[in-house]
């Protein structure tokens, strides 16, 4: 099932609306199972609201996708738990970007400037850096810069030997 996020009361979820935005479409399983999962709430209220669901027999703690409003128990019987959702999708050209994005033109100059030889990553490293993350981006760059300063350290270590 795919809904926008204001088909299910995310605009009055404001606690939601840190995480999934107005515009974003979520992708919603009908299924229930596991736990942990953010899940389409109606606390009996008429309004569904996003929270994070974790169920222990009949009963279930709710929380914000934000945890600004804290844990909360309520019996599994007096909830429905309309769906997990199980992805949403943003154009990037919603996503605003920061107004000083061009400052550091001189440091992207400098980048650039870095020439690693030998030292780049294979693209079998590549692909390896990017499955463990599950290609998420902030993931995939922090580990990449991490792989290439250990590829530095161990390049030290060869040199100091000879």
């Amino acid at each position: 099932m795919l809904k926008s996020f204001d088909d299910l009361g995310g605009a009055a979820n404001s606690a939601a609306s840190a995480i999934i935005q107005t515009g974003d479409l979520v992708f919603i399983s009908e299924t229930i199972e596991g736990s942990g999962f953010i899940g389409i709430v109606d606390e009996g209220d008429g309004k569904a609201t996003y929270q994070r669901v974790y169920i222990d027999g009949d009963t279930v703690k709710l929380c914000t996708l934000t945890h600004a409003a804290g844990i909360h128990e309520v019996s599994r019987n007096t909830i429905k738990i309309r769906g997990r959702v199980t992805g949403f999708y943003r154009k990037l050209d919603d996503v605003p970007l920061p107004d000083d994005r061009l400052e550091n033109t001189t440091l992207f100059k400098k980048i650039d400037a870095v020439h690693t030889g030998r030292y780049d990553a294979s693209w079998a490293e590549t692909v390896a850096i990017m499955e463990k993350n599950h290609h998420e981006p902030l993931g995939c760059i922090f580990d990449a810069f991490r792989y290439g300063f250990l590829k530095g350290q161990r390049a030290e270590k060869a040199k100091a030997k000879k």
